[in-house]
């Protein structure tokens, strides 16, 4: 459990965001921020804990935390520019994503921001989208953007979040701010991926955060990433800017014990 509002986390599922961070320096207050904007401005909008505040749990507070507390000394834009996370069904990530996704929207103050939930349908790439607009319908937000069913998007001023299906992104011109790649071990190749990526060299901050609950296709983007991110949270990759959060369990643990089920579910652990 995160107790010091103060110090960054040091523990991202094995990670340590504090190695090597010559570089970069922790903002508390903009994590803070960042993570205060669920409960104070966002309520769910299914379930039991439907019109409660969004608050996150532990685990996902922490990883808002180092996404958005982490600065560079250089100009004070953020440090993390990727973030893979792989996490089992029924953990609440397209929720956390979902409110991930408007904070960057309403708070990022960049100009002309093109913010993006892709998947590798467009049925996939709603949910995500859906969760968003109907937590801004029941928030402050609904007075400050125009949410736009039929063209699965939220307006706000110049800026606008978006839900693309993977065959639109050789046909489309972007100039992303944001990516959200959702479940991405079902992308098709890795020209969807390359054409998103490539697209967030004009930005001064861009972040592209992927996620996926499962996979077992080796030659698919998702592997190559889940394997990237596995040598740097183990230290074998220097990569100050890519933030892996790995929820998994090993070969050789005991399936059947609570502590791995909470090793891989974290939600078991709030």
């Amino acid at each position: 459990m995160y107790c010091d509002a103060r110090k960054p986390p040091t523990d991202i599922a094995g990670y340590d965001p504090t190695r090597h961070d010559g570089d970069f320096y922790y903002d508390a207050e903009a994590a803070e921020r960042a993570v205060d904007f669920f409960p104070e401005v966002l309520s769910f909008v299914k379930g039991l804990k439907a019109r409660e505040p969004f608050r996150l749990e532990d685990w996902q507070a922490n990883i808002v935390r180092t996404i958005f507390g982490w600065k560079r000394n250089s100009d004070g834009s953020r440090r993390f520019r990727q973030v893979f996370i792989a996490v089992p069904r029924k953990n609440g990530k397209s929720t956390m994503i979902a409110g991930l996704a408007l904070y960057v929207l309403f708070c990022d103050a960049e100009a002309g921001a093109e913010c993006y939930c892709a998947a590798a349908s467009q049925k996939q790439a709603s949910l995500v989208f859906s969760s968003a607009a109907n937590m801004v319908r029941k928030s402050g937000l609904n007075s400050r953007c125009k949410v736009r069913d039929s063209m699965q998007r939220i307006v706000y001023k110049d800026s606008f979040f978006r839900a693309i299906p993977a065959n639109e992104g050789p046909s489309h011109g972007f100039d992303s701010h944001l990516i959200i790649g959702d479940e991405i071990h079902t992308w098709p190749g890795r020209e969807f991926h390359d054409v998103l990526h490539t697209s967030t060299g004009a930005r001064a901050q861009p972040l592209e955060l992927y996620i996926t609950t499962a996979g077992y296709d080796r030659l698919s983007i998702c592997y190559e990433k889940w394997q990237y991110a596995r040598q740097v949270r183990d230290g074998k990759i220097e990569d100050n800017e890519f933030l892996p959060a790995i929820y998994e369990t090993d070969e050789s643990d005991d399936w059947t014990a609570p502590a791995v089920w909470e090793k891989a579910n974290p939600n078991l652990r709030s």
